[in-house]
């Protein structure tokens, strides 16, 4: 028999958790005002939405700095307080500048979701 809270119909997410997932934004403080609504809409479905603007204190301006922040995010993580399941990062490279790939020397955000050391190619937070 199946529980009535993993129904098609229920407004119960399909993977039951004790702690809602995670969203970590982040943006250039010029898009302060867009994100509202988006954050708004995020935490009324049932998301925690974590947002982090650059050159706030601590989240820096280059990308090594706002690498350095999420790390710490990440790795500060506990039980009762996970870390993010999704990072989406707002802005073009002139507001969030992108890693070059050293493989393959083209512009990517991935190396904003790895923290298993420069060898790591597998993001930690699945990247909108």
């Amino acid at each position: 028999m199946m529980n009535s809270k993993f129904s098609v119909t229920s407004q119960a997410s399909p993977i039951p958790s004790k702690h809602p997932m995670k969203i970590l934004i982040l943006a250039d403080s010029m898009f302060k005002k867009s994100l509202k609504p988006f954050v708004r809409w995020k935490t009324e479905e049932g998301y925690k939405v974590v947002t982090v603007y650059k050159g706030a204190p601590g989240v820096g301006t280059t990308p090594a700095q706002m690498k350095a922040y999420l790390t710490t995010l990440y790795n500060s993580a506990t039980a009762d307080d996970p870390a993010p399941t999704y990072l989406l990062i707002v802005g073009d490279n002139e507001q969030i500048p992108a890693f070059t790939s050293p493989r393959y020397m083209h512009a990517t955000d991935l190396y904003y979701s790895t923290f298993d050391g420069p060898d790591d190619h597998f993001p930690e937070y699945v990247l909108w």
